[in-house]
């Protein structure tokens, strides 16, 4: 009698565990989601269409398995075994992207960006977590062999999928707008300087601005009253001082961004000249604290117009987003798939500086190529 009631209590420690790992490991995928998306995409599984629907059934899953491990319908016969099995998987694509890329290189997701574990870190926990399964198998007594409590763990799978698909819904693909080359050429070019709203400033520093176009305006009055110099000095002065032209820079050609030039209703000539293009996620920090250096910098000096391009998660953050950055540049918001299609292999915040559709600098993500501001400023403060 002690003797089952001491394995009855390790098997709830071991059934607890299981709930608490496969639970946290749901939960931290979901924010942010669309890195698990894009995991999904990364890894050839599906395209980023597919990716919405699959992300959200593969968590739900886990959910249900994590809630399942504490019910006793089927537990034996369908709930531990199918666990076993989907770890056994992840050990193997485990095993595959040690031998490509290192065991010791990239996050694997298990936990998505809540705890970054490398893929032999997590194929440590796995091996693990299977012979945690292996040993409650063999505590727990044996089970009724009918299927009829099949309806449970079903029942469990279908309203955890349901809550994932309500609590982040998405847009389909072929809802999703797109932006074509043929608008680019249409509209007309958008001169940042003439959008007063671009930098978001407080009552004393439009106070301080106004005082100095009052000075600026009475120093060039001034210079005109106290220097009338004849047509003939006038032109012996133009010709002492030639103007300075600013560099034409590089050849132009038509950058990865031009069918995305609609910023704030507006179509932006993106290749024509120098040009900031952005890439955030509205709930990213480090994307704040990049637009919050950038506008910094601008309040400053002029650099070059700065365009942003949001992911369409977490979209209603934005003014949230602005509010943080202390700055608000134009933006458009982008349909997931299309965002990263555009970023490439790399990762938020993007920072791509732009001349004549030429890409002279671009920051990624916040490693080693993440935003310098130091370096910026060589390609955005004209000398």
């Amino acid at each position: 009698m002690e003797n089952n009631s001491r394995k009855n209590i390790i098997a709830w420690i071991i059934r607890i565990v299981i709930f608490v790992l496969f639970t946290v490991s749901a939960v931290a995928k979901m924010f942010p989601l669309w890195a698990f998306e894009k995991q999904l995409v990364d890894l050839s599984i599906c395209d980023w269409c597919m990716s919405h629907y699959l992300a959200r059934l593969l968590i739900g899953f886990e959910l249900a398995l994590g809630i399942a491990i504490l019910f006793p319908h089927l537990l034996k016969k369908l709930v531990i075994p199918v666990t076993i099995i989907l770890l056994v998987a992840f050990c193997g694509h485990l095993t595959i992207q040690m031998i490509q890329f290192g065991a010791m290189n990239g996050n694997c997701g298990c936990f998505g960006q809540l705890i970054p574990m490398t893929p032999l870190e997590a194929f440590v926990k796995n091996i693990i977590t299977i012979g945690l399964l292996i040993w409650l198998y063999k505590l727990l007594p044996t089970q009724d062999k009918s299927w009829k409590r099949i309806l449970y763990p079903v029942l469990i799978f279908l309203l955890s999928a349901l809550l994932m698909f309500m609590a982040f819904p998405f847009c389909p693909c072929d809802k999703k707008p797109v932006q074509t080359k043929e608008a680019v050429i249409d509209d007309a070019l958008i001169d940042i300087n003439d959008l007063n709203d671009t930098l978001s400033i407080t009552d004393e520093e439009i106070g301080t601005n106004e005082e100095e176009k009052t000075v600026t305006e009475t120093n060039k009055a001034t210079q005109t009253n106290s220097s009338t110099p004849s047509n003939t000095n006038t032109k012996e002065a133009a010709s002492k001082t030639p103007e300075q032209k600013t560099p034409e820079g590089p050849a132009k050609k038509v950058s990865k961004f031009a069918p995305f030039a609609i910023f704030n209703g507006k179509t932006v000539k993106v290749d024509e000249g120098k040009k900031v293009l952005c890439m955030f996620a509205p709930g990213c920090d480090h994307c704040q604290n990049t637009a919050k250096a950038i506008g910094e910098l601008a309040r400053k000096n002029k650099i070059p117009e700065v365009y942003i391009y949001f992911m369409d998660e977490e979209a209603e953050k934005i003014p949230e987003f602005f509010k943080i950055a202390g700055v608000k540049f134009p933006y458009v918001v982008l349909g997931i798939g299309d965002f990263w299609d555009l970023l490439g292999s790399g990762s938020t915040p993007g920072v791509f500086c732009q001349w004549n559709g030429n890409t002279i600098q671009s920051y990624e993500g916040i490693d080693k190529n993440e935003f310098d501001i130091n370096k910026f400023k060589e390609f955005a403060i004209s000398k």
